[in-house]
């Protein structure tokens, strides 16, 4: 597998989508910004024209911070990121995609993808559904660790270690 760096100077926007994006995911150790931007990018060459073009749109509030990083460079694969780069050109008509962009969107995207989710997934818990001997709470989590497994499989071979962690302790519940 080839893989690609994507680097840009952080901004105050995408740090804290990063952020998001991992409180959102549960803060599940090794959701590192690699395997996030891997998933978003994932996530990204799928999505319509329309919503491709309502993440660029979107504008996240975010508090100024002082400790931003001086850079901020991530590994990818190759052929992944082309396709998503292919898109952008096709989608916002432009020559060449700048990273800042690309990964704005891109987390953009895939953070308001998490929280349509969370709606969802606060609807079933309201309700206090049960499935068998489970929550509605214990369902959601299980829903969104599936989502985020599903994601991480295509990754790379790090990401399929922590994926057989997780369901060895997943199996001794």
């Amino acid at each position: 597998m080839e893989e690609k760096y994507v680097s840009v100077k952080p901004t105050t926007t995408i740090i804290t989508l990063f952020e998001r994006i991992v409180e959102m995911e549960g803060g599940v150790e090794g959701f590192d910004r690699q395997a996030i931007f891997n998933r978003v990018l994932l996530y990204t060459k799928d999505l319509t024209d329309n919503q491709l073009i309502a993440a660029a749109k979107k504008v996240i509030s975010v508090e100024e911070r002082n400790d931003l990083p001086t850079s901020l460079k991530v590994r990818t694969n190759c052929e992944l990121l082309d396709d998503v780069v292919e898109r952008f050109k096709d989608v916002f008509k432009i020559s060449r995609v700048k990273s800042p962009f690309l990964m704005r969107v891109t987390l953009t995207a895939y953070y308001n993808y998490l929280v349509e989710g969370n709606k969802n997934v606060e609807k079933v818990e309201a309700e206090e559904v049960k499935l068998g001997d489970l929550r509605a709470d214990e369902v959601s989590r299980l829903v969104r660790l599936n989502k985020y497994l599903n994601l991480l499989i295509h990754t790379d071979s790090v990401s399929i270690e922590k994926i057989k962690k997780i369901d060895g302790i997943l199996k001794e519940d």
